[in-house]
């Protein structure tokens, strides 16, 4: 049985199973909202072209949201990983939402593909946006704790 290692928690898990972790990080609060950075993860399942992806998934948000806006977005590659890193905003008044969203997609025997994705109001995006920037900058894709 393969061992997880959580934040503060240690379990046995089934060898069949399958770690599907969400991981949020959240800011202190500013005008009443706490920024969060979340980290996700899932297989790389026919996937050919990422930017095609996130621009899917870009859609359908902005079918579903009141007033999206892409800022930009830019795609690239990281090492031997491709990536793509977009910037929107959607709401409106105080409690429109700025979003900073880096997807990488590893390479290897088991590709998977990394969401990270930075939240907050639009009207903190000063304040928070450098602390986004470094969190994101550190990223490193790794093969710890895979099972």
């Amino acid at each position: 049985m393969p061992n997880f290692q959580g934040s503060g928690f240690a379990m046995e898990l089934p060898d069949d199973c399958k770690d599907a972790s969400a991981y949020t990080f959240v800011l202190p609060e500013s005008n009443g909202f706490a920024a969060n950075l979340t980290v996700r993860f899932e297989p790389a399942i026919d996937v050919s072209d990422l930017k095609e992806r996130v621009n899917a998934a870009l859609e359908i948000l902005k079918a579903n949201v009141v007033d999206f806006v892409l800022l930009n977005q830019v795609a690239g590659k990281r090492g031997p990983h491709s990536g793509v890193m977009s910037n929107f905003e959607w709401g409106a008044g105080e409690t429109r939402m700025r979003i900073k969203q880096y997807c990488i997609m590893t390479t290897g025997d088991e590709p998977r593909i990394y969401t990270l994705t930075a939240s907050d109001l639009a009207i903190n995006a000063d304040r928070s946006t450098p602390v986004f920037n470094r969190m994101m900058k550190s990223f490193v894709p790794n093969q710890g704790q895979l099972f």
